[in-house]
């Protein structure tokens, strides 16, 4: 059994990695992984504090502080590291200031002593600039224009003038684009996904992490055990699958079988929430698996299971919103050494 292999700090035992480079339709340096270097079972400690947002289903780190979201009349609810609340932003609506599909990316900036967020509204195609005190007027730092023919399914700035992010229209293409040009310019695509415009949406969204550090971009499939690495030119440094390398006409969408569900990092690792271990999912459990920014493997993570989570690298541990929220809606658990 899978849970026999975990071991705490003090005894980690070793499995064998095995890493093949394989083809897969045409494309080259494919890495696939079959094991982990290290294993660790982490243990739960439930944060009383966050239990005053039932319906959290998504959590994300502002440089030392957290930005989590949930169905309530603010998408997002800003909090201090130790979970005070600074604001809450972004409010639903179609008016002034007010927004419809939101999407944190990632990405934040200080000036003058505060933070803001950028948060990209998909339905308009811009990119706001939100004071994380909600104490100013959003601000429109850019549009996409309809020239580029994208509806980005996320959307990272690169520098002061460029930008990289997923085209959700029709091709699910990479694209990376000069800000000041009229067009942007989409790479060759991973796979050519086929079907109806439901069936292509389905089988291929993808949910992202951006690091500056890197200049990289870890992007992980919804319906694949797949995780693409990308320069900020969008060049494919590496694909990495786990335990089986799968093609998009082997997935049914409505019943997937191995996938990340969600994917975030740090200037060091890539961390995915990956869904495909149904032993692991009936106890209860979620897997984290770990990577470097080349795509080798680095350990794997037991958590409780999991819908979402950051990375506290200040405070060395990792803040879950937590699948069954009957008794915490959050816990917390510290990260291994070997990830601090």
């Amino acid at each position: 059994m899978l849970s026999d292999k975990f071991k705490n700090n003090k005894g980690v035992v070793f499995s064998l990695v095995i890493l093949l480079l394989v083809c897969c339709k045409g494309r080259e340096d494919v890495k696939l992984v079959e094991g982990f270097p290290s294993e660790y079972d982490l243990k739960a400690t439930g944060i009383d504090s966050l239990n005053r947002y039932p319906g959290a289903y998504a959590i994300s780190m502002v440089g030392d502080k957290f930005i989590g979201m949930r169905k309530a009349d603010h998408f997002f609810f800003a909090l201090n590291n130790d979970f005070s609340l600074i604001s809450e932003i972004a409010a639903k609506g179609h008016g002034n200031g007010e927004f419809m599909a939101p999407l944190y990316c990632d990405q934040h900036v200080e000036e003058s002593g505060k933070e803001y967020v950028y948060i990209l509204e998909r339905p308009k195609r811009k990119l706001y600039k939100v004071a994380l005190d909600e104490s100013e007027q959003n601000e429109c730092v850019f549009e996409i224009p309809m020239s580029w023919n994208i509806e980005p399914s996320f959307l990272f700035l690169h520098g002061k003038d460029s930008c990289l992010g997923v085209n959700s229209l029709h091709s699910f293409n990479f694209f990376v684009a000069d800000l000041s040009q009229d067009e942007a310019e989409e790479q060759d695509a991973v796979y050519e996904f086929s079907g109806t415009e439901e069936d292509i949406f389905n089988v291929a969204q993808s949910t992202a992490s951006y690091s500056a550090e890197n200049s990289r971009v870890a992007m992980a499939y919804f319906n694949l055990p797949e995780i693409d690495i990308r320069a900020s030119d969008g060049r494919l440094v590496q694909s990495v699958f786990y335990e089986d390398v799968m093609k998009p006409s082997e997935i049914n969408p409505y019943e997937p079988r191995m996938f990340f569900a969600y994917v975030t990092s740090t200037s060091r690792h890539i961390y995915a929430l990956y869904i495909g271990d149904e032993e692991e999912q009936d106890a209860g459990k979620s897997l984290i698996l770990v990577f470097d920014w080349d795509g080798n493997p680095v350990c794997r993570l037991r958590i409780d299971a999991s819908v979402c989570f950051a990375i506290d690298t200040k405070n060395h541990r990792i803040v879950s919103i937590n699948e069954d929220d009957t008794h915490f809606v959050a816990s917390e658990y510290r990260l291994p050494d070997i990830l601090q």
